[in-house]
C-alpha cells in the first residue's frame, strides 16, 4: 500500500505561482483549450531559440509519442524536470538541444548551441529601454561565445597560450562537459534566463548577468556590444557586477589628460576600454582607485582584455606587482601617463592629448596583443565602479 502510494506520487518541480504562470502561457498557445498543437508549441519555442532546437525540445516533451497535439497538463508536467530539475537533468537538456547525448558532444555543436543561447539572452536584455544602445553582431556573439567556452575548448590553457588558434576538433565526454558546467555558472544562468523568458514561469532577472547602466549622457555612441558587456561583466569580481556608471569618454569629455584624471582619480575600480584607428578594441580592469603617484599600484585582480577582433582575458603573470600606474607630476620617473597590469598599456600625455602606447601590451616575453607602436587614442572609454557596484558601458564608469 505504502509502496504503491509512493509509486504514484508525482514530484512537483514548480511552485503554485510558477504553475499558474506556465499554464497562462500554454493557454495562450491552446487558445483557451485543453490541448496545444505541436506546431504552435514549436513555433513559440523557435521564436526564442531556433527551429532545430525547438523541434528537439518538443521531442523531449512528447516522450516518444506520435501526436499532433499535447494536453496542457502533460506539457506542464514534462517541463518540470527540464526547467527545474537536477544538474543531471539540466545537462541532459543542454546536450540534447545541442545535438549530443550521454556519449558526449562535438566541439562545434556546443559552440553553435552557446551562440544560440547567448543571442537569445541578449535579445531579451536589449529589448529593455536601458540596454537598447548595446547591439551585437553575429561575429561579436561568435567571439564572446568561444571566450565563454574557453576552459572547455582549450582544456584550461591560458588565453595567451592559445591566442589566435582555432578550437581543437574534439568530442567532449559527458563527464568533461558536466565538470566544466559545474565550474562555470554563467552558462547555466544564460540557459535558465532564456527558458524562463520562453515559458514565463518566473520573472526575468535582467541584472542576473548584465549590469545596470547609469549616469549615461543622452547621446553617446556605444563602443561596446551587449555581448562584450556580458563577457566583461562576468569577468569582474562579483561585488562589481550589479551596476556600471559612466564617468568618461573622449566623445563627451574631449582629449584633455587633466580632465581625464579629474574624472577617474579616487573613483573606485575602473574598466578602461579603448578602440584604436584600426578598429581593435581592448582595455584593462583596475581593481582599486587610481592614485596620482610615481609608483605602481593595484592588486593581482587587475587584468587586460581584448574584445575585437578576438575576445579574451589576460590575467597577471605573477612576474611582479606592477599592475597600475598613473602619474603626471614627476619628471624623472616613468613616462607621465597611465598604465595598467605590469606596465602593458600606457596612456601618455602629449601636447595636451592622450596618446596610446602599446609598449608591452600583452603579458611578457615581448609578445604584443596589438601591434601599433604609438596610436592616437580613438574613443577611449572607462568604466568605474563604486565599492560594490559596477559602472557602465562604453566609456568610463564607476560603482556606487
Amino acid at each position: 500500500m505504502g509502496a504503491e502510494s509512493s509509486k504514484n506520487m508525482r514530484k512537483e518541480y514548480f511552485s503554485g505561482e510558477e504553475r499558474q504562470r506556465i499554464l497562462h502561457t500554454i493557454q495562450k498557445l491552446s487558445k483557451g483549450g485543453d490541448v496545444v498543437a505541436v506546431a504552435s508549441l514549436e513555433k513559440h519555442i523557435t521564436n526564442h531559440l531556433n527551429a532545430e532546437m525547438a523541434t528537439k525540445f518538443v521531442g523531449l516533451l512528447l516522450k516518444g509519442k506520435n501526436t499532433s497535439t499535447l494536453p496542457s497538463s502533460m506539457i506542464l508536467d514534462n517541463l518540470g524536470p527540464l526547467l527545474k530539475g537536477t544538474m543531471d537533468e539540466h545537462i541532459f537538456l543542454t546536450l540534447t538541444l545541442a545535438g549530443g547525448g550521454q556519449e558526449g558532444i562535438e566541439y562545434d555543436r556546443i559552440i553553435k548551441y552557446t551562440e544560440v543561447i547567448v543571442c537569445a539572452y541578449l535579445r531579451i536584455i536589449t529589448s529593455q529601454s536601458g540596454y537598447k544602445g548595446w547591439k551585437s553582431s553575429e561575429s561579436t556573439v561568435q567571439q564572446v561565445s568561444q571566450a565563454l567556452l574557453h576552459d572547455l575548448l582549450y582544456a584550461g590553457g591560458s588565453h595567451k597560450e592559445v591566442w589566435g588558434k582555432p578550437p581543437p576538433r574534439v568530442r567532449f565526454s559527458y563527464d568533461d562537459f558536466e565538470k566544466w558546467c559545474l565550474g562555470h555558472s554563467i552558462f547555466t544562468t544564460l540557459e535558465t534566463e532564456v527558458f524562463k523568458h520562453c515559458f514565463a514561469f518566473s520573472p526575468t532577472d535582467y541584472t542576473a548577468l548584465m549590469p545596470l547602466p547609469t549616469h549615461l549622457p543622452k547621446t553617446l555612441p556605444s563602443m561596446l556590444s551587449a555581448a562584450h558587456v556580458l563577457f566583461l561583466n562576468n569577468s569582474l569580481p562579483p561585488l562589481l557586477q550589479s551596476e556600471w556608471r559612466f564617468i568618461f569618454s573622449t566623445v563627451t569629455h574631449g582629449w584633455s589628460f587633466s580632465i581625464f584624471m579629474k574624472q577617474v582619480v579616487k573613483k573606485g575600480p575602473t574598466l578602461l576600454i579603448v578602440e584604436d584607428q584600426s578598429g581593435n578594441k581592448f582595455g584593462g580592469f583596475a581593481s582599486v582607485s587610481w592614485e596620482v603617484r610615481p609608483q605602481f599600484q593595484g592588486t593581482p585582480e587587475c587584468f587586460l582584455f581584448a574584445l575585437e577582433p578576438q575576445t579574451g582575458i589576460f590575467h597577471s603573470t605573477g612576474y611582479n606587482s606592477n599592475f597600475m600606474y598613473l602619474n603626471y607630476l614627476e619628471k624623472n620617473t616613468m613616462p607621465n601617463g597611465l598604465s595598467r597590469l605590469q606596465a602593458p598599456l600606457i596612456l601618455l600625455l602629449h601636447h595636451g592629448q592622450l596618446l596610446l602606447h602599446h609598449r608591452q601590451l600583452l603579458l611578457h616575453h615581448g609578445q604584443l596583443l596589438l601591434h601599433h607602436g604609438q596610436l592616437l587614442l580613438h574613443h577611449s572609454q572607462l568604466l568605474l565602479h563604486h565599492c560594490q557596484l559596477l559602472l557602465h558601458q562604453s566609456a568610463v564608469a564607476e560603482p556606487r
